[in-house]
């Protein structure tokens, strides 16, 4: 258990990449964008083309909780990005 911290900026990173494609990741309504349903008409079907995406953010989140020693980092992490309006490039 004193190693899976270890595992922590493997899933940070996990996590932020699935926002790659943001261009300012310091705008919340750019990364909600990446996450709300998009839907689109597919085979006659309507689609929501990013709920694969939402369920890559679900389980990156999941994972970093699912941690016991990584809470006190995610917290960290997160009050340090609403602090300063910035995010850490690694840990």
């Amino acid at each position: 258990m004193s190693s899976e911290y270890k595992r922590l900026p493997h899933l940070y990173n996990q996590l932020w990449a699935i926002f790659t494609g943001v261009k300012n990741k310091n705008d919340t309504e750019q990364l909600r964008a990446v996450l709300v349903p998009k839907m689109e008409e597919r085979d006659g079907e309507m689609v929501d083309i990013h709920q694969k995406t939402r369920d890559d953010f679900f389980e990156a989140v999941n994972g970093l909780c699912r941690m016991p020693e990584s809470g006190t980092a995610v917290r960290y992490l997160l009050h340090r990005q609403e602090l300063y309006g910035t995010r850490p490039k690694s840990l």
